[in-house]
């Protein structure tokens, strides 16, 4: 258990991956100003990464949806529910489990705010009380159903005219329904013994009526109604056609918080020196490409982008390319460097260009070193597409479609991106203070 708490105490329950954190540490550290102990929960693997960056964690063990995404996916959950009666007991054991570890962390805690990932919007069930405040911390940018904005996963960019309203009122139509058929569809899969059912559960006992406060009214899953959302972006970054809607806020902090004392390893230093000595007459520029650390973002871009890199390194030697790749390596070209892994705030300096897959922690570090963007997303299904469009109405960047299908103009985006001053001439406008 986590000693010498403070009486004013915040606990914060984000998704369990390293973006995510470093999402929210900006917020915990201006919660922190004010006096207030801030306490993670985190898997094993991730406490030294949060107390690095001077915040307490405990240990916690998450609870896991299983998403049915196909038919055949479906067609299997349900047999094998159907032959096995006891998976359901099973479930609400494993549920029930997690329920009781969350539930004795707050009583032990006693904290004054909870602060909920809302991809974990679901846990408000197991923290609520009149009593407590809860807040819930949103990653992304709104994901809130609205007029003449369409939603994250969508690629089309909004102008004021009538026929803009009407495409983004579809849009949002569509996904709404989405959202509504996955919640009938593990439903029926599980035989009612999904988490929504043991949600529904857990809200009676609180007395909570379960189909009054979850939000359908969304992209991406759903929401929670009536709680304060901090949305951690700018919010300039949103559609100028998107109006903002009371208990959304945004909050953005110009901060580094990679420390140096933890980030800045012997590769990464190495790589530093590397660039300096290809770099020397200091006229060459430096394109940086990462996709993040999901595997199935680094499949796609060493399957379909790559390659097209590799081309263009040979036939631009004046470029140097650093990708960034868990696993993969890459040899016989001195302008190419590979890193599994680095600082990316503090490396951005360096850089002319940054190829990504659209995570907005990616963009929100570009925006901080007004660096252009190239977004390639990877995913039609998460926010990659929505960022990606709100980067070119903005400026301050391009689309490449390049990871899902193909894109004949790869080389002339990059080029543009390059050597064309109108993009970084649009990232300094950008009221980043």
């Amino acid at each position: 258990m986590v000693s010498q708490i403070n009486a004013k105490c915040i606990l914060i329950v984000m998704l369990p991956v390293p973006s995510h954190y470093l999402a929210s540490f900006g917020y915990a550290r201006f919660w922190q100003g004010k006096g207030y102990d801030v306490v993670y929960t985190a898997l094993s693997g991730a406490v030294q990464f949060i107390q690095y960056e001077g915040f307490k964690s405990i240990e916690f063990q998450y609870s896991y949806e299983t998403r049915i995404e196909s038919f055949r996916a479906f067609w299997g959950v349900w047999i094998k529910n159907i032959l096995d009666r006891t998976l359901r007991k099973k479930r609400y054991r494993t549920f029930l489990r997690t329920y009781s570890e969350l539930d004795r962390i707050v009583r032990d805690l006693n904290p004054e705010k909870i602060m909920l990932d809302e991809h974990l919007s679901d846990y408000y069930f197991f923290v609520y009380s009149k009593k407590r405040d809860i807040q819930i911390l949103n990653t992304k940018l709104s994901t809130k159903k609205a007029v003449n904005s369409p939603p994250l996963d969508s690629s089309f960019v909004p102008d004021e005219g009538i026929w803009s309203k009407l495409v983004c009122y579809i849009i949002w139509k569509h996904r709404v329904a989405r959202i509504k058929a996955r919640y009938l569809v593990e439903l029926v899969a599980f035989l009612r013994g999904d988490e929504s059912g043991f949600q529904k559960r857990i809200a009676e006992k609180n007395g909570l009526i379960f189909s009054k406060i979850v939000d359908f009214d969304r992209c991406l899953y759903r929401g929670i109604k009536d709680v304060e959302t901090i949305i951690l972006a700018p919010e300039f970054l949103e559609f100028s056609t998107k109006k903002k809607y009371s208990g959304e806020s945004y909050f953005f902090i110009n901060e580094n918080s990679e420390k140096k004392s933890f980030y800045m390893q012997a590769d990464y230093l190495q790589l530093i020196k590397n660039m300096e000595l290809f770099n020397f007459e200091r006229n060459k520029k430096i394109v940086y490409c990462c996709f993040g650390t999901l595997p199935i973002n680094n499949f796609r871009m060493h399957r379909y982008v790559l390659p097209r890199l590799l081309e263009l390194a040979q036939n631009n030697k004046d470029v140097l390319f650093v990708i960034c790749m868990p696993s993969q390596k890459m040899a016989g070209l001195p302008n190419i460097l590979t890193i599994a892994q680095l600082p990316q705030p503090h490396f951005l300096q360096y850089v002319d260009l940054m190829i990504g897959h659209g995570g907005l922690g990616s963009i929100k570090d570009c925006l901080l070193a007004k660096v252009p963007m190239l977004i390639c997303p990877t995913n039609s299904r998460y926010d990659q597409v929505g960022n990606g469009a709100r980067v070119l109405a903005h400026g301050i960047g391009l689309v490449s479609n390049i990871a899902l299908s193909e894109d004949r103009d790869f080389f002339g985006k990059i080029e543009t991106l390059l050597f064309n001053p109108i993009f970084r001439k649009q990232l300094d406008m950008f009221p980043l203070n």
